[in-house]
């Protein structure tokens, strides 16, 4: 399915949403006044209609990378046309673009270095986290002694990366420590995959103390 995906619809399977997006936008536009748009990706898709939005309404425009574009690493260019065009979409969109957000520098080193028109503080790079001002009650409360230590993955696994070796790891502490058993929590947050749910019983997790399935969250004790 990812191989017909990336074959038939460029920039992703999202692009039929474009011209759905565009209007929505559009019709929101004209009834109220917009400071910004902000823009996020991937779905790539989603920069498209940012890009058309910028020239139609010359509201500024903001880019935020979650994951490189053109050098995503999980992406699959069929012919030399599909990698060409990839290109030529994101250059649009950073030609339009007023500012670009990236999370890490390797991907703010690659858009400076792929595409010369793009200054060096145009790009501005947000690590992934959290503000601590958010949540000003949660850091001021007295700390109270955790009852058990907390492991939690959020995302999801795709394409070769998967938990088998945490899965195994933590099964092997359990059986060599009975009594960190109920001591430890492992959550995953993300869509869980069938083979995941397999190995899991296949290396005894299942059998942790307790272990239950939830829709865009799993969680092991």
């Amino acid at each position: 399915m990812q191989f017909f995906g990336d074959l038939l619809f460029i920039p992703d399977t999202k692009i039929g949403w474009k011209a759905l997006a565009v209007a929505a936008a559009t019709e929101l536009i004209t009834q109220e006044q917009y400071d910004l748009i902000f823009a996020t990706a991937p779905p790539q898709t989603d920069f498209l209609v940012g890009a058309i939005l910028k020239r139609k309404h010359e509201i500024p425009l903001v880019v935020d990378y979650r994951d490189a574009w053109a050098d995503y690493p999980f992406k699959y260019f069929p012919t030399p046309f599909h990698r060409f065009w990839h290109k030529h979409l994101e250059r649009g969109v950073l030609r339009a673009a007023d500012h670009i957000i990236v999370t890490n520098r390797r991907v703010k080193e690659s858009i400076l270095r792929r595409y010369p028109f793009v200054g060096y503080h145009e790009v501005s790079i947000i690590s992934q986290g959290f503000d601590p001002e958010d949540f000003p009650m949660a850091f001021n409360e007295k700390r109270i002694r955790p009852i058990r230590m907390k492991i939690a993955h959020a995302g999801t696994f795709y394409a070769e990366r998967n938990p088998q070796t945490f899965l195994r790891a933590f099964a092997n502490v359990l059986q060599a420590n009975p009594k960190l058993r109920g001591r430890i929590e492992v959550n995953f947050i993300g869509n869980v995959r069938e083979e995941d749910r397999n190995l899991c019983k296949t290396i005894g997790c299942a059998k942790c103390g307790q272990f239950s399935w939830i829709p865009s969250t799993s969680r092991v004790y």
